[in-house]
């Protein structure tokens, strides 16, 4: 029998600072991002309106940047109305004329329902050649498996 202290037990809780009260993380979401106050009352009236009182009309956008009405509040914000969508959607500049000859994307897997010691790890490589590469979404061992 040996005594230990707490700390070497795993109970010692001192150092785990309490957990915040949710309006905390709300009140930080809305002082960075205060559209998203807006998006909540969308998405809140469309989780209670059934479908068939819905309408053909109305439907969600995923990503508000890329629908007119977003441009119309860029040129607002802006004060230019000439602006057109074409504008206000722009590419980043290391993606601009790239064809599908200049990149390539590789699913890397194993494609097997048995899982491997060495080669359970998924992820997506995707190569631009000159301009470098990209390694998304990739899990624990996925450097392995790209040597290998």
């Amino acid at each position: 029998f040996h005594l230990r202290p707490y700390a070497n037990l795993g109970l010692d809780k001192s150092g785990i600072p309490p957990s915040p009260k949710p309006s905390y993380f709300i009140n930080e979401l809305l002082s960075e991002i205060p559209e998203i106050e807006d998006a909540s009352k969308v998405v809140r009236k469309f989780w209670e309106c059934p479908t068939e009182k819905a309408g053909n009309n109305s439907f969600p956008v995923e990503e508000p940047w890329i629908s007119e009405a977003s441009v119309e509040e860029v040129q607002y914000q802006k004060g230019n109305e000439n602006m057109s969508f074409e504008d206000v959607s722009q590419i980043p500049a290391s993606l601009e004329n790239i064809s599908r000859e200049d990149m390539e994307i590789v699913l890397l897997g194993t494609g097997s329902s048995q899982p491997s010691k060495y080669r359970n790890v998924s992820s997506i490589y995707i190569n631009l050649f000159a301009r470098g590469s990209l390694l998304l979404d990739c899990g624990e061992g996925t450097l392995g498996q790209l040597k290998r």
